[in-house]
Order: structure tokens, then C-alpha cells, then sequence
């Protein structure tokens, strides 16, 4: 897969596929050529020393088959041993009897020599081969066991210690092998296995190494750490003959293990009878026992004819090149092709992408000016596809465009064109029409078609999509100016709840402009003093007091004046700017609390109004915490309004934002309650202290008697469920008489007071609380009894 910018460099500089497909045929000679020249040049001058190379390493390789399969070969004999130190017998005291198992064990293992056990002094208990000798040191016979034993004992290299090559008696060499054995609590050393192993190389192996080594007339010998002969290929030398030039045998003593050596001028007198050899193997088979396996080529085996090397390797060289240029020639088409298919179709869909949909508009606006039609351009924007990304997962949200766009391709003509522009939004270019019913049609079967339910693997799943519509000429003459309507009339149709479309009007520009520039103002407005907060009081119903107020945000532009809140609100939520604005109202409303605290009410709270949009920053409270401290006041000062969407959204930063504010002290209040969703379970899962009773059921609380049953019915399952209620909307003295009766515990409206500002609410505060008044103390005994009936 090509990266996204240099497909797009591509696409640009190629202009088209066949032209891409030239240019890469040109590339195809210019990769088999050149490279062909440059290897023939390159390996040709370094013939000689590849050669030599390559051949060393085949006789080091070689070698190492020696040293893989003894090593593989006593490490067995190693595992064997302790297992064999862990018997039952060696409990014994009867050495008879341990002598009889040892020959038992000695007679199933022809490489072993003897098998002793000896007691911490190195006496003979036990032993296989010689069980006269019970009660001799087995330090007369082999001394290099007085230092195994010692080791074994300490445990200072392990269960199982091994000596060097020694003598181990009868004219024979061996490795002799240790390994403590202890009492039954497996803490105290009593017994000592001894392993007498002679020295064997397995026949099969030195006759499968003079096989691999016959092409170059080589040889591997096997040395011990005195440099004396082990064993070897050269079924002619004898341990005597090693020594025969002393100089070569230093000179392989020098070789660094696993090295491979050029040694061409230390002796090439042909009665030495390793000299002569120029690639020399040294690689140690195991450190501890000092083992050496020495390979040898002799040097004619180098002798190949430089001349017939160049002829064999041009050839091949050329042929390579040859290769190569053919399949890239081949491949450069499909390339081509490849390359132009990534940098103008979507992958996931298949559609034409932003890039070739731009171009198609554009010579879609040709040939309608030529012919003199119009054309129509839809932007289609599907409704919530977020909330199934983030509910479903991307794998459910990827199956769902695809199924989504095979139901916009029924919907339209082959001539039309259909692309996805990112994301959940595609467009739909309309060839060659000129009733605009037919637009209107195609629109409405669209929306219909995408508003049916979708089967998304195991789950059903209801979307619905919004649509933007904009005609050449008529609209506009150039892509630009067209894609701007189309965008002014899809958000028209997003504004006004999705599910639907709408045509491109002058209206909607000049709606485009305020709205851009009421964004760039409210961005001025937060750092310019023109945002105030206005407060409106909530009166305990029982006592009359005011004990609580709500904080509602004002803008006073220099120009425009006063800019409602339904104006701003949404738009500071569209642009994330609420973020920002929510914090400087929520400490506007903090600081103002701790005032008023320390100046009428102790119990004084203030309300603020929280949006969804807020919800989503994580950090949300952090900085809020902080605040409350740095002001010392305690989070029973404030309160959180949300509306009951936040509630239904169960993501987890929504969750998570909730539990802190409570962990917090900060109370929490459902706006609007009975307009919205009045999911009652999300009453009994989250911490809600406040219910706020909607305008719209106070209204005619005095005169509708369905009214006053929702009204009570929203009283009574409050207190049930330990919450406070709250009524807003309250303008007249009959309305506050039938929600006191009821037993609402506050009452918000003009009844009492408009927002004031806080200099007026401060005044205000001073006309309703005398000095020596209780304030807000008998409203906050209700609230405790309520929650104790609870």
C-alpha cells in the first residue's frame, strides 16, 4: 500500500494511467540495466576473496557439525548422570547392592568406563568395574577427582561437575563426571557419584564429516587442550605426527575460538602433515573439557580459474537482468494501474474518492454548460454514525457504510456518480437533469432507503441520513462555490433533526455568514469581557427563603447587544468552545457562592448548567477540584444541572465524570425532567439529588388536571427515591400554591425574580434575609428527613 501523499504526488505529476504506465516501462530498463552492469563490475573484481570467504565458512559450518553433535552427544550423558543421582539405592547402606545396580547400569551404557559411589573423603563405597576395590581412595587411582569431589560437594558449579581429559587408567583417556548425592532432606551432601566416561567419537560422524570435506580434500581433527590428537578424518595420522611442525600447531593454538584463519606462509613444506593448508577451522567444542575441533582445505582447493569464475558470473548476471526487465516490463501496466486505483477510489467502499470526485465535478459542470443543463450536487451526512462506532466497535461501523452505500447506488442512475468524501459523508453528482421533482424524488427515496433497518453482523442497528442539495447554474457556476451550498444546505437539514433534506437558498448563505461570524466573536467575547452570569433564585417552598440560585450565562456584545443564549449556546458547542466557557462559568459561579456564603447563607448553593459536550473531556473535574480548593470552598456549594442525555450516554468518561463529581461533594440536578427520555433506571444507578420539574408541566398546572397528576406523580417518586424536586417556569401565586401542596421542595420562576445580575441579586439577597434570618437551615432538615424516609 502506497502512502497517502505519494499517491497523491502521482496522481498529480502522471495525469492519468497510461502515462504512468509509460513512464514505468522506461523505469523497468533503466532497474534491469543498470543494476546488471553495476553487479557484473562489483562481483567480478571481488571473485577472489568471495570465493576464498565462502569457502572457509563451509569449512567452519562443516565443522560445526562435529562440535553440535558431541555436545549434543555428552550433554545426554550429563542428564543421564543426575537422573541417575537421584536413585532410591544410593539410600543403601549394603554396597553390594549398590554395586549391583552400577553394573546393571554400566552393562546398558558401553561408553562408560566405571561407576563409583565414594563417601565425602573419596573412599570407595560402590563400584561397577572394580567392587574389590570397596574401600580404597578413588584419589589413587584418578587423582583429578579429589578436586570433583570438593567442588561437588560445595555445589559450586552445579549438580554435575566435570574434569578435564585425563588418564583414567589402562592406558586410557576419559572425562570423569561428579554429582553429590543427599540425604532425604535433600539439604545434606552424604554420597558422591562418580562417572568414569571414556573418550568416544562416534565413527558415523567422522565418516559423514570426510564425506562433506572430500570435494575439497579437507580434514577435521580433534584436539584436546595439550594440542594432542583426539581423533580425525585422516585415518593415517597418529597422535606422534600432530606434533611433527610445532610452528603450524602454535599458530592454531593462536586462532580465537570459532575464528576462520588464512594461514598460507607459515609452512608449506609438503612433509608436515597439516602445513600447506590455507583455511583453518579453530572452534571450541566445550570450555570446560578444552575440546578443539581444527578443520583444514589445503590450498589448491582455491587454485579455480579467475577467467571461467568472470564467464560464469556474467552470464548469470545477465540473465538476472534479463529476468528482471521482462516481469517489470509485464508488471508495469498492472502498476499503473494499481497506483491510479489507490490515488482515486476509496478502499473500504470502493467509491470514487475526494480527489476523482473533485474531478468529476468538474467536468461534470463542462458538460452541462456545454449542453446547456443543469446538474445537482447532494451531500449526504449519515445521522449518529458516531454513536454506533463507539457502541458497536469500527469493524460494525465500516460494515455499515458498505451497506449504506450499495443502498445510495440503487438509488441512482450508472451516469451518476457516487463518492465518499471521509468519513460518513458521500456525494452524489446528478448528470444532465432539469426537473427539479426528479431531484426531489431521488432525494426522498435516499433518505428512505437509508433510514430502513440494517442487519450489522449479530445486531440491528437504525440510522438515518441528512442531505444537502445545490443545482448548477443556478446556485453556482464554479466546484468551490457548489460545494459551499451543498454544505450551507446540509447543515440546514442536520439543524433541523436529520432525516430529511433541503435545497440551497440565499437564506442559508446569509444564515452561513452570521453563524461564522457569531463563532469568531463568542472567541473574542471570552477574553473581552462581554460574557456576564445572571442569577435566578430558587426559594424553598416551605419557608419561603431563598436558599439556592441558578447561574445563566449572558452575552452583551458591543455591537449587536444583548445575544440570547439559544443563539450562542449551540454554536459554542459545535466548535468545542464550551469547553472553555464552561470552566470560566463554573468558577464565575464558585467564587460567587463563597461570597455569598460568607455574607447571607452558609448553606447557600449555586447552579450550573453542564452540557453533554463537556462530558466527553475527561480531565473535566480535575480542574474544578482545584479550583474548589484553592477558594476553599467545599463542592456542596455548587450544583451540576445536566439533562437526561447524559444519563443514556453510558460512555465511560460520562460515567467516570459523575462519580467524581459525587466523590467530590458536588450535588447533581436532571434539567427538563419529563421532556426528555424519563429513563427512571438511571434514577436508581447514578447519584441524582435534584429533579427539575419542566416548564411545559407547570404551565397549566392550575387548570389541567393531567398536568397536576404528572406534576405529583414526579413529587411522589422523588422523595421515594431520597430526591429533592424542583419546579421552574413558576410565574403565579396559584402555581406556587398547588406545588407547595403537592410537596415540591423548590420553586424557580418569575414568581419570585428575572435573572438578575449580581450586583441585583446581591440587593435582592439583602431584601429576603434579614440579619439573624435562618436562611437556608429548615430547607436543608427537609431534605435530610426525605432521604431518611428514603
Amino acid at each position: 500500500m502506497f502512502n497517502s501523499n505519494i499517491k497523491d504526488l502521482l496522481s498529480q505529476f502522471f495525469k492519468g494511467e497510461k502515462r504512468l504506465s509509460g513512464y514505468l516501462s522506461l523505469a523497468a530498463v533503466l532497474v534491469a540495466l543498470v543494476p546488471m552492469l553495476a553487479v557484473y563490475v562489483i562481483v567480478t573484481s571481488k571473485a577472489s576473496s568471495a570465493l576464498t570467504q565462502t569457502l572457509t565458512t563451509d569449512v567452519r559450518d562443516k565443522a560445526l557439525l562435529v562440535a553440535d553433535s558431541l555436545n549434543s552427544f555428552y550433554e545426554e550423558r550429563l542428564y543421564d548422570i543426575k537422573i541417575l543421582s537421584q536413585a532410591d539405592v544410593f539410600e543403601s547402606t549394603n554396597a553390594q547392592v549398590i554395586s549391583q545396580y552400577l553394573s546393571e547400569i554400566k552393562r546398558e551404557s558401553p561408553f562408560l568406563s566405571d561407576i563409583s559411589v565414594t563417601d565425602l573423603d573419596g573412599s570407595i563405597l560402590a563400584s561397577a568395574r572394580y567392587p574389590k576395590h570397596t574401600g580404597q581412595s578413588i584419589y589413587a587411582r584418578i587423582p583429578a577427582t579429589q578436586a570433583l569431589v570438593n567442588i561437588a560437594v560445595a555445589g559450586v558449579q552445579g549438580d554435575v561437575v566435570v574434569s578435564d581429559i585425563v588418564d583414567i587408567g589402562s592406558a586410557e583417556r576419559g572425562i570423569v563426571l561428579a554429582t553429590p548425592i543427599t540425604d532425604d532432606t535433600n539439604k545434606h551432601v552424604i554420597k558422591v557419584l562418580m562417572v568414569v566416561t571414556r573418550i568416544s567419537i562416534p565413527a558415523s560422524i567422522l565418516v559423514e564429516l570426510k564425506q562433506h570435506f572430500q570435494q575439497n580434500h579437507g580434514d577435521v581433527h580433534i584436539l584436546d587442550r595439550q594440542g594432542e590428537l583426539i581423533a580425525s578424518t585422516d585415518e593415517k595420522l597418529s597422535t606422534q605426527e600432530i606434533f611433527v611442525d610445532s610452528a603450524l600447531l602454535d599458530a592454531i593454538r593462536l586462532l580465537p575460538v570459532g575464528s576462520v584463519g588464512h594461514e598460507t606462509s607459515i609452512n608449506e613444506d609438503e612433509r608436515a602433515i597439516i602445513g600447506g593448508f590455507s583455511a583453518m577451522a579453530r572452534i571450541g567444542l566445550n570450555q570446560g573439557l578444552g575440546w578443539t575441533v581444527l578443520a583444514t582445505v589445503p590450498l589448491d582447493s582455491f587454485a579455480l580459474p579467475l577467467n571461467s569464475l568472470k564467464k560464469q558470473i556474467g552470464i548469470a548476471v545477465f540473465l538476472v537482468g534479463l529476468l528482471v526487465f521482462v516481469v517489470m516490463f509485464m508488471l508495469s501496466n498492472r502498476l499503473a494501474r494499481l497506483v491510479w486505483l489507490q490515488a482515486n477510489y476509496d478502499p473500504l467502499s470502493g467509491l470514487p474518492n475526494r480527489r476523482l470526485f473533485m474531478d468529476r465535478l468538474g467536468q461534470g459542470i463542462k458538460v452541462s454548460r456545454r449542453a446547456d443543463l443543469s446538474m445537482a450536487l447532494l451531500i449526504i451526512d449519515l445521522d449518529k454514525f458516531k454513536e454506533i462506532n463507539d457502541s458497536l466497535g469500527h469493524h460494525a461501523g465500516d460494515r455499515l457504510l458498505v451497506l449504506a452505500v450499495q443502498r445510495i447506488l440503487l438509488c441512482v442512475r450508472s451516469v451518476d456518480t457516487v463518492a465518499r468524501l471521509g468519513g460518513d459523508e458521500f456525494a452524489v453528482i446528478l448528470n444532465e437533469v432539469s426537473d427539479l421533482h426528479r431531484i426531489e424524488r431521488i432525494a426522498q427515496q435516499i433518505n428512505e432507503a437509508l433510514a430502513q433497518p440494517y442487519t450489522v453482523f449479530d445486531d440491528l442497528v437504525n440510522i438515518s441520513a441528512s442531505i444537502g442539495i445545490t443545482l448548477y447554474p443556478q446556485d453556482g457556476q464554479e466546484r468551490k462555490a457548489l460545494l459551499i451550498n451543498c454544505d450551507q444546505a446540509l447543515y440546514a437539514s442536520k439543524s433541523a433533526g436529520g432525516d430529511q433534506f433541503n435545497f440551497y437558498t440565499r437564506d442559508m448563505q446569509d444564515s452561513a455568514r452570521r453563524r461564522l461570524y457569531l463563532i469568531n466573536e463568542l472567541r473574542q467575547a471570552m477574553g473581552g469581557n462581554q460574557l456576564e452570569l445572571y442569577y435566578q433564585p430558587i426559594v424553598c417552598a416551605k419557608s419561603g427563603r431563598v436558599v439556592k440560585a441558578e447561574a445563566l450565562l449572558r452575552w452583551f456584545h458591543p455591537v449587536e447587544g444583548q445575544i440570547g443564549p439559544a443563539d450562542f449556546i449551540p454554536l459554542a458547542e459545535e466548535t468545542n468552545l464550551i469547553v472553555e466557557l464552561g470552566d470560566w462559568v463554573f468558577k464565575e459561579a464558585a467564587r460567587q457562592a463563597k461570597l455569598w456564603q460568607q455574607t447571607y447563607d452558609p448553606a447557600f448553593q449555586i447552579s450550573i448548567n453542564v452540557s453533554p459536550i463537556q462530558f466527553e473531556f475527561a480531565s473535566l473535574h480535575e480542574g474544578w477540584a482545584a479550583y474548589l480548593g484553592e477558594i476553599d470552598l467545599s463542592g456542596g456549594g455548587v450544583v451540576v444541572e445536566i439533562t437526561e442525555g447524559v444519563l443514556m450516554d453510558e460512555h465511560k468518561s460520562s460515567n467516570d465524570q459523575l462519580l467524581h463529581f459525587r466523590d467530590m461533594g458536588i450535588q447533581v440536578a436532571i434539567d427538563d425532567f419529563g421532556t426528555g427520555y424519563s429513563t427512571l433506571s438511571y434514577l436508581k444507578k447514578y447519584d441524582i439529588d435534584y429533579l427539575k420539574i419542566d416548564k411545559s408541566l407547570i404551565d397549566d398546572i392550575v387548570t389541567d388536571p393531567h398536568d397536576v397528576a404528572l406534576s405529583e406523580a414526579v413529587v411522589v417518586m422523588a422523595h421515594k427515591l431520597g430526591l429533592s424536586v424542583i419546579a421552574e417556569g413558576v410565574e403565579t401565586r396559584a402555581q406556587y400554591q398547588v406545588l407547595k401542596n403537592m410537596g415540591c421542595d423548590y420553586i424557580q420562576g418569575y414568581l419570585f425574580a428575572k435573572p438578575l445580575s449580581k450586583n441585583d441579586f446581591s440587593d435582592y439577597l439583602e431584601q429576603r434575609l434579614l440579619p439573624g434570618a435562618p436562611g437556608g437551615a429548615e430547607c436543608v432538615e427537609i431534605e435530610a428527613a426525605i432521604r431518611e424516609y428514603k
